[in-house]
This record gives C-alpha cells, sequence and structure tokens, in this order.
C-alpha cells in the first residue's frame, strides 16, 4: 500500500496535545490529542475492502507491513496517530467538549484525480475521549458496521466506509443483553475513512431529500491561525447551502499554555475577525428567521420542557426541529407531555402558539 504517501495536513495545521497524556480527560483549547494506538500483536486481518483502497489511492496489500497498518499492530515513522476533539448538544443540551472515544486518525490520503480521504481506526484503543470506556470493538458490531457502511454505500447515501476488518487476537468484556451477566467476546479492529466538504454536502442534501423538515445547528469558530478571506468566504457558502436552523458562532481568541498560543501564530488580525464574525452571525440570523417564518401557520406537536422563563403562566417546549415554543398553559397540562401547538408567530429564536385543541384550523 501507499502509506508512504499518507499525510498529516491536520495534525500539523491545527492545535493539539501532544503530551502523549493517556488519562481520560478534556482537552482545552486544542482541536486533537496525540493517541497511541493498542498494537495488538496477535491481529489477523480478516476482510480487506481492495477496491475502495485502491480508489482512494492507497492501494492494494504488499507486505506485513502493510498489513501491520490496517490491524493497527504497527506504524511507519510518517505516521501520527490523534483522535480528535469537537463541543456540541445532546438531546437538546450543551454537553460541551466531548471527542472520539473510539476513533484514531492515521492522516489523509489522496488520490490520483485530487480527492483527499481521511483514514481512522475503530476499536484501536481507548482515547482521552473515551470517558471511561475501553475504546475497544467487538467483532459482531464490527461487521454489522462494515455491512452497513456498503449497503448504504450503494443505496447512494454517503457514510463512513470501511477499508478491513481484523481479529484483535483479545478479548473484550461486554454486557450484550444489559443483564448484569458481562462475558468475554473477541475482539475487533476497523479501518475506516470519512468525509470531504464535498461529501458532507451530499449527506445533507440526501438527508433532506428523505426528512425536508430536518434541522441542522453549527458551532463556528472564525479567524483561527492562518484563515484567509478566501477561507472565510468558503464558510458562508458552506452556511447558504446547508441553511443550519441555529448555531454557536465566536472569534477565535488565543488561550496561553496551549499548543496553539505556542505553535501558531495568531495572524488574523482583531478588526478582520470581528467583521468576519459579524458576517456569520448576520448570515445565520437571516437562515433562522426564515426557518421559523416557514413554522407560522402550522400546528406542531410540542414537548413540554417547563415553565416560560418569561411568563409563568406559559409553557415553554420543544418540536420535533428542535424550536422552542411557548404557548399558555392549561390545566391538566404538565412536564413531558407532547401538546399539538398552533405556531401563529414567532421571533427570531422562538415560536409562539396556542393550543391546537383551543381553535379552529383549517389544515392542509
Amino acid at each position: 500500500m501507499n502509506l508512504a504517501n499518507i499525510t498529516q495536513a491536520y495534525y500539523e495545521l491545527f492545535p493539539g496535545d501532544l503530551s502523549g497524556n493517556k488519562m481520560q480527560r478534556q482537552t482545552p483549547g486544542v482541536l486533537f490529542a496525540a493517541t497511541e494506538i493498542a498494537g495488538y500483536p496477535n491481529a489477523e486481518l480478516l476482510l480487506f475492502n481492495e477496491k475502495h483502497a485502491r480508489d482512494i489511492g492507497l492501494g492494494t496489500i504488499e507486505n506485513d507491513t502493510d498489513r501491520d497498518f490496517l490491524n493497527a499492530t504497527a506504524l511507519p515513522e510518517n505516521i501520527k496517530t490523534y483522535a480528535t476533539a469537537y463541543a456540541g448538544h445532546q438531546f437538546g443540551n450543551w454537553a460541551g467538549q466531548l471527542g472520539d472515544g473510539r476513533a484514531i486518525f492515521a492522516g489523509e490520503i489522496t488520490n490520483g484525480n485530487g480527492k483527499t480521504t481521511e483514514l481512522q481506526w475503530k476499536g484501536a484503543g481507548a482515547t482521552p475521549y473515551s470517558r471511561h470506556a475501553d475504546g475497544r470493538a467487538v467483532l459482531r458490531s464490527t461487521v454489522r458496521e462494515y455491512l452497513m457502511s456498503e449497503a448504504m454505500h450503494h443505496l447512494n447515501i454517503p457514510t463512513t466506509r470501511s477499508l478491513s476488518i481484523s481479529f484483535s487476537g483479545e478479548e473484550v468484556l461486554r454486557d450484550i443483553m444489559y443483564s448484569g451477566n458481562p462475558a468475554y467476546e473477541k475482539g475487533a479492529v476497523m479501518m475506516n475513512r470519512q468525509h470531504t466538504r464535498e461529501e458532507y454536502l451530499e449527506l445533507i442534501r440526501k438527508a433532506k431529500a428523505i426528512v425536508p423538515d430536518i434541522a441542522f445547528s453549527q458551532d463556528m469558530i472564525v479567524g483561527f491561525c492562518g484563515e484567509t478571506e478566501e477561507d472565510h468566504q468558503l464558510t458562508l457558502s458552506l452556511m447558504k447551502e446547508v441553511e443550519y436552523d441555529y448555531g454557536y458562532m465566536f472569534a477565535y481568541s488565543e488561550r496561553p499554555g496551549t499548543p496553539a498560543h505556542k505553535k501558531m501564530e495568531d495572524d488574523v488580525p482583531a478588526d478582520v475577525k470581528q467583521r468576519r464574525l459579524a458576517e456569520v452571525i448576520a448570515l445565520q440570523g437571516e437562515l433562522s428567521r426564515k426557518r421559523m417564518s416557514g413554522y407560522v401557520g402550522k400546528i406542531h406537536e410540542i414537548l413540554i420542557e417547563g415553565t416560560s422563563k418569561k411568563d409563568e403562566n406559559q409553557w415553554k417546549g420543544r418540536n420535533s426541529q428542535n424550536a422552542v415554543c411557548v404557548f399558555d398553559k392549561k390545566p391538566g397540562q404538565k412536564i413531558g407531555d407532547v401538546i399539538p401547538v398552533f405556531v401563529h408567530g414567532n421571533t427570531q429564536g422562538t415560536l409562539l402558539g396556542t393550543a391546537a385543541a383551543e381553535i379552529s384550523v383549517a389544515v392542509n
């Protein structure tokens, strides 16, 4: 395989925690943490998707070095491994910093057509973001994930695809039935590839075709080290194409002691950062207002979350797209109920409604 052609653009460009600390933890101020693979000495390659490997520019298996790479046993010197950090919302709540707890990245490979693909293992060991899990994978779920990723690919649904499956040579303790009776089963490691920008956009288009009312949110930092005006315009064009429902947007600022502060120059002027941030916020405002106004005049199923902070006589809840809605309380309603609500108005961030049972509405 063309292992010498694997590049480390993400590792070299972005700030990371290079300490090698194996403790599971948060890593503030960085986008990844250097992470060692488990190094399975008795791993056995079970399946290799040779056609896919050729398509992405990785080539075919030629020697034991190639097998060791796929098996997460040993690596060539040019490959630096890492786990990525991210942050976002889970179940409608801000979850803070998270990260890949079962995925370790190997870098990127570019094929003859100039298409770049990210490579990662799943099940190659714990990362700083494993949250008390072991970072391992079991054979049964790995085979299932491989088959499903191939099925989705051949249904023209963009997704992470699998290059190989290996038996790790070790057993993993799992409670399959959640019965309190865990048992050991065969462990596995899988080599995957991830999305480019165009694949991401194609996935968005497919999702919208299947679920027309689907909602998307974003977390965005502008003015990161080295960001050009072209990069900024690409950000704006991505926002316009996806049409995010809402987002959380900030200007990059240095944090003393972080790898970005030590290794990278904060070279985007403050006034440029603020101008770009203002443009991103303004565009997101337009997109959010457009989305919110589209909810008006329709009945929505609203999950009651609690009392409105502004009016104790109103409930606050969310529709299936996570948009906040307020409406007057009525006897018999309680937190956790799902109420049909007719939306008659909106602000930029809140829907204004009336319980549908109280009104007569013609619904198309």
